[in-house]
């Protein structure tokens, strides 16, 4: 006899599912994917915590399925089943068209982890940047001046001259240095809780 096998079975073999869906299928027929991804997410649910390990979901072109609930429910409490989610997106743009501007924002609150590489759009560069933040720098103020005076008798004349330092507030990086300073292998994560991250990408 044979063996019966559901969506359960690959997160207790410890195994790694690849589901490639052709673009033509994928824009044509996105329910495709939306079913297969709330098969293996309920999946997770049912086996509740008891799979083999903590199991990712990276989804590639998600922007192609569009809006779905059932990843605000995976990100929201699939913690506690082990899901973590990876979640790629073109442009910040798409990430806006799928879920709103409160919708990106709930998505950024809730993030470890957010990568940015090959910025194109100016809009993103700012957002960037503003996410970043800024850092405090000393700046040097030199004013010079002279002046003279004269009398019945004689005149004179002198200079003066003094520095003074200020503290002003730079960004890490600016927008500009986004969009024209940062080599197309380069990428900035943004860690919850610490620093940004400039560095090239593996790949």
């Amino acid at each position: 006899m044979g063996t019966v096998s559901g969506p359960a079975t690959c997160f207790w073999a410890k195994a790694d599912v690849f589901i490639n869906l052709p673009l033509k299928v994928l824009q044509a027929s996105p329910q495709v994917a939306r079913v297969i991804l709330g098969a293996l997410l309920n999946s997770v649910y049912e086996a509740r915590g008891k799979s083999a390990g903590r199991i990712l979901f990276l989804l590639d072109e998600v922007a192609r399925l569009g809006y779905m609930g059932i990843l605000e429910t995976a990100r929201d409490t699939g913690r506690k089943y082990g899901i973590n989610l990876c979640l790629l997106y073109q442009s910040l743009g798409q990430l806006t068209q799928a879920w709103g501007r409160q919708g990106r924002q709930a998505w950024f609150d809730s993030a470890y982890l957010r990568i940015f590489s090959h910025i194109q759009d100016y809009e993103a560069a700012d957002f960037l940047s503003q996410a970043c933040g800024e850092f405090t720098a000393v700046g040097d103020s030199v004013t010079e001046g002279t002046g003279s005076s004269s009398g019945w008798d004689r005149s004179t004349s002198s200079s003066h001259r003094s520095t003074s330092q200020q503290q002003v507030a730079r960004r890490l990086i600016k927008p500009e240095e986004v969009l024209q300073g940062m080599r197309y292998d380069e990428e900035i994560v943004l860690i919850q809780n610490a620093p940004p991250l400039r560095c090239g990408r593996a790949i």
